[in-house]
């Protein structure tokens, strides 16, 4: 439990920056159309072959350690034991691309009149922000709890991150 809220407090939120740092590029270069189509198959491709092959076979390893015979509890589970394990990762991307693709569609004048000067001060104001609806999300779906294969109390720095990326590569900040 120690080693996994030290890793969730930087690493997969690292990989949601980076992620949503190179959407925005990846979707102007190649058009709406062809980005949704690239996405789904790099990684729900990738979802598929594991959930359909992979996650049973692991199971039937499982098994086999517990005197189950091996390749008759893997065909018994082909098909039927479907699981993202490790992949919940891409699930999450596939629904940050879809969800990117709308968000521009949206007027964000508002919001920026909102925002305070100076970097710092934005900073802080996004730390509230995730720390308020992290507290709210951990109400609705405390620790071990998996929505859609997914603990979904994390989210609400890996949605605020994948946001912060595309602006950032927008502004070039982490060039700069």
């Amino acid at each position: 439990t120690i080693v996994t809220a030290v890793d969730q407090s930087f690493f997969m939120g690292f990989f949601f920056l980076l992620a949503g740092y190179f959407t925005p590029a990846s979707r102007a270069r190649k058009g709406e159309s062809a980005y949704h189509g690239d996405r789904m198959w790099r990684l729900m491709f990738p979802m598929l072959v594991y959930g359909y092959l992979l996650q049973p076979l692991t199971h039937a390893f499982g098994r086999a350690a517990q005197g189950e015979p091996f390749w008759a509890t893997y065909l018994q589970l082909l098909g039927l034991d479907f699981g993202l394990g490790p992949l919940w990762f891409n699930q999450a991307l596939v629904f940050f691309a879809v969800g990117w693709c709308f968000l521009p569609r949206f007027s964000l004048a508002k919001l920026r009149a909102l925002w305070p000067a100076g970097f710092h001060a934005r900073v802080a104001v996004l730390v509230l922000i995730t720390a308020i609806v992290a507290f709210a999300l951990r109400l609705v779906a405390p620790v071990g709890h998996n929505y859609f294969g997914m603990q979904i109390g994390y989210f609400a720095s890996y949605v605020l991150l994948f946001v912060v990326g595309a602006v950032c590569h927008r502004t070039q900040l982490l060039e700069r």
